[in-house]
This record gives structure tokens, sequence and C-alpha cells, in this order.
């Protein structure tokens, strides 16, 4: 059975298997801890020394990785909630931890938690496409042409030439 990361506040003490893409790893000596996720949420493993192979494993993996998790669900301490995600009472305690799928190093960092705005992450990824863009922006403002080169949401749409 599938159990996806929004569904798994109904499996707690219970054993489950979960997969997903890592978001980011967490290494605090004794203890490590990875967000995986999937496409209704994150989760939250821990893997423990005690899992020798899984933590050995969970040492090498890196984001965007795809990886395959079985454990028990448990409740977080209550100071160690993290009141930012809906799964954020729970985390899944690794009893055994697979490696479905290596990934490359991405060029661009894929999730900031929303810190910066759009032109900076244009900027990150391409200084052209940063000056297309600003260029762009300002030359809508400049012109007062601003509502021809926004989209139906309201978003400016960059012009090339």
């Amino acid at each position: 059975m599938r159990i996806l990361a929004n569904g798994l506040h109904d499996f707690l003490g219970k054993q489950v298997t979960v997969e997903g893409w890592v978001n980011s790893r967490r290494d605090h000596g004794g203890l490590i801890f990875i967000d995986l996720r999937d496409h209704t949420g994150i989760i939250q493993l821990v893997v423990t020394p005690e899992t020798e192979k899984s933590f050995k494993l969970a040492e090498t993996v890196r984001d965007e990785f795809v990886l395959k998790a079985t454990g028990t669900m448990r409740e977080r301490e209550p100071d160690l909630v993290n009141p930012n995600i809906p799964t954020g009472k729970i985390e899944l305690v690794v009893e055994d931890l697979e490696l479905l799928n290596k990934s490359e190093p991405l060029p661009v960092n894929t999730h900031d938690d929303g810190e910066k705005s759009s032109e900076e992450r244009t900027a990150e990824k391409s200084p052209k496409s940063a000056t297309i863009f600003s260029f762009s922006v300002l030359k809508a403002k400049s012109s007062g042409s601003e509502s021809s080169s926004k989209s139906s949401s309201g978003s400016m749409l960059p012009e090339t030439v």
C-alpha cells in the first residue's frame, strides 16, 4: 500500500514504508535527519546509528536522491515540532533505508523556503537571464506599458530582444 506524506498522521505507532526525494539532510553526529518529499508534502526521517546499514547510507545521500524508507511513525517531542509544515508533529524512525536513485548535483538551489525574490533566483540561475529579466522590467516601467508586460495573474513577463 502506498502511503503519502500527507496521510502519515493516521499511522502513529505503526510501521510504514514511504518513498520520495531528499529535500534536505542534516547530520547531528549521533542522528541524521532527512526531509523526504513526495508530491503531497514532506516527512522527517530519523536515522540512528543502531541501524548501521541505513545510517551509513544516510551519511552519503544528498538533495534529490530518491529513497525508500521503512520504519515506525512517532510524534515529535513538543520542543521539536515544526509548525511550518503539516507533518511537523510527526516523524519516521527509520529501520531500513534503500537508495532507489541517485541525482547529480543541481546547478542551483531548488528550495529556499521562499526567502528570495524571483529576481534573486533568476540572477542565481544565469547572469544573462537576470539581465534580460531586469531589462524587460525596466523597459516596461519606463515605457508606461506595464500592463502589456503582465500575465493574467499580474506577474511580470520578460520580453526578449
